[in-house]
């Protein structure tokens, strides 16, 4: 799933890291809430993760 989103976003022209792919669809795999000050989790909501962002 996280190879898929990675080609996705690569595909519109957004630079991903592949980790945080991995994060992310592991957090939307397990139904889990992320918690993060990493602003760019933000590029993975339309996938379906849930995110707060910490300040």
């Amino acid at each position: 799933k996280a190879a898929e989103v990675y080609k996705k976003l690569e595909s519109v022209g957004k630079k991903p890291s592949f980790q945080d792919c991995v994060i992310a669809m592991a957090a939307v795999m397990n139904d889990s809430l992320l918690l993060t000050f990493d602003k760019d989790f933000r590029q993975f909501e339309e996938f379906g993760l849930k995110m707060k962002l910490l300040s």
